[in-house]
């Protein structure tokens, strides 16, 4: 997968046309890097796994909590802190401590000036709950529906019951986040981890 590199970020503006590696080409990288001592397309030598799991990287599940809540999540939630005004700010404040959680959810939110110490379950809290109901009124509709898109497919993919209709759904929602979020998130958000 080639990228490009924007002021030292490296960004993927499309994914159109991208094949994934097979099995046996992970394989193969995975030994050439351990007899070369070196990195080869960023695989670092033999994984420990490669014996019980035999589908690899396919077998190996994406990492929820690091990808999504500490990765997209996180930046969007940077993101939208950003360009909310002091009274914007202070409103957030008085929205949130008017929130109150079921039992569930085990951090109460803390402020966006606390943005920096948040914990992964804060930042599935503002995605699932809270952002959608307080940036309904503070986004213009594009934006609101990108930001929506991206909320609402995560949590579909969270289900406990998840079907393949479930799935699809998120899927759907998930390409519209893909291919809007630049308009409104900027061309630095084209990182690997937001696709």
């Amino acid at each position: 997968m080639k990228g490009i590199n924007v002021n030292g970020r490296h960004l993927y503006p499309s994914l159109e046309g991208i094949e994934l590696r097979s099995s046996a080409e992970f394989y193969n990288q995975m030994f050439l890097a351990e007899n070369l001592d070196e990195r080869v397309k960023g695989v670092k030598g033999i994984c420990l796994l490669k014996d019980v799991l035999k589908d690899l990287p396919f077998s190996m599940p994406i990492d929820y909590m690091h990808q999504v809540l500490l990765g997209s999540a996180k930046f969007i939630s940077h993101f939208l802190a950003s360009k909310l005004s002091k009274k914007e700010l202070n409103d957030y404040q008085l929205f949130i401590n008017s929130f109150h959680p079921c039992l569930e959810i085990t951090r109460t939110p803390r402020a966006f000036l606390e943005l920096a110490n948040w914990k992964a379950s804060e930042f599935k809290l503002f995605i699932f709950h809270l952002a959608p109901v307080f940036f309904s009124k503070k986004l213009e509709d594009g934006f609101f529906n990108c930001l929506l898109s991206f909320c609402i497919g995560i949590k579909l993919l969270c289900e406990c019951d998840l079907s393949e209709a479930l799935i699809s759904s998120a899927n759907c929602l998930l390409e519209y986040f893909n291919e809007h979020f630049v308009t409104y998130f900027g061309q630095n958000a084209q990182t690997y981890n937001m696709h």
